[in-house]
């Protein structure tokens, strides 16, 4: 196993280490603000699902039969090294971007808007960064943004995916969709229908799932033989350590009251916002913590 790796799990800080401490090592011991800054502003270039050798090497040892599968390795090459494609899971922008329009941060600092600026965005989050950091720090406490960025990157909000899973089912440039109770509840979905007598097998009704899960953008094979190969819904969660998102009857927990396909935008009562963000936060811990347990197992 990885030294690293083994360090992390004898210091039981694997489920909070922050893998942009491994990507962007030159900022380990800058603030998570600055690092989810810093992050944003140089792209994929420091991004861990492609980047991390620590995740790839917990992929290896807790999923490792699936590191052969042709729908899990990227498509623009032959994965000789056995990488595994993976997902950062549930984002954090959309809450900074919606907790940036809740209190007006068009109107109270213009100047950091960019001349085609219509929407609240990463870049405006780090025009007002540069030039209003304290008020933005005040924002993210405010908010409980603060404490999801610190979990963001750890391996609690990592899944090993099929190829083209990412962007599409995010919902693309505006990621209205990056939320994974709502890709879990779309999944759930897709197994129900696999185990109904009447409509198993039905190629329109899989079409329908797969085309509202990646919004008419990607190829469903490779995600329909990821699902096929763990065979049941019940099977998917525990192998893939999602107990954390759903209850005892493996429904999936929303997010927030309310949010669910057909009602997907965050919420706008403050504290049912700043609630969410916390039970999210909490989701990623403990899917981390359940993760760092699995690999006692394996060393």
């Amino acid at each position: 196993m990885n030294k690293e790796v083994e360090k992390l799990l004898n210091e039981q800080s694997l489920y909070c280490y922050d893998l942009l401490d491994e990507t962007m090592s030159k900022l380990k011991n800058k603030a998570p603000l600055d690092k989810y800054i810093e992050y944003k502003r140089n792209g994929n270039t420091y991004d861990p699902d492609s980047k991390s050798m620590i995740l790839q090497e917990i992929y290896k040892h807790l999923w490792g039969d699936l590191c052969d599968k042709w729908f899990m390795q990227p498509s623009e090459r032959i994965c000789s090294d056995k990488r595994i494609c993976s997902d950062n899971m549930t984002s954090a922008q959309n809450f900074v971007n919606s907790a940036m329009k809740k209190e007006n941060y068009f109107e109270i600092f213009p100047e950091c808007k960019g001349t085609n600026q219509k929407n609240y965005s990463k870049q405006f989050m780090i025009n007002v960064y540069d030039k209003h950091k304290n008020e933005l720090t005040e924002l993210f406490n405010e908010y409980n943004l603060n404490t999801l960025i610190r979990v963001y990157h750890t391996i609690g909000n990592y899944c090993p995916v099929p190829r083209y899973f990412n962007k599409a089912r995010a919902g693309y440039k505006s990621a209205v969709c990056d939320l994974w109770d709502l890709t879990l509840m779309k999944i759930n979905e897709y197994y129900i229908l696999k185990g109904d007598p009447i409509l198993k097998g039905d190629p329109q009704q899989e079409s329908r799932i797969f085309d509202e899960l990646f919004h008419g953008q990607n190829n469903p094979l490779p995600c329909k033989a990821w699902l096929d190969y763990f065979g049941s819904w019940k099977k998917f969660v525990n192998s893939n350590f999602f107990n954390s998102y759903v209850d005892d009857d493996y429904n999936v927990i929303p997010f927030w009251e309310g949010h669910s396909w057909n009602n997907i935008g965050l919420p706008k009562d403050k504290e049912m916002f700043r609630k969410a963000v916390e039970g999210i936060r909490q989701r990623i811990i403990l899917r981390g913590l359940k993760i760092e347990c699995k690999l006692w197992e394996k060393i």
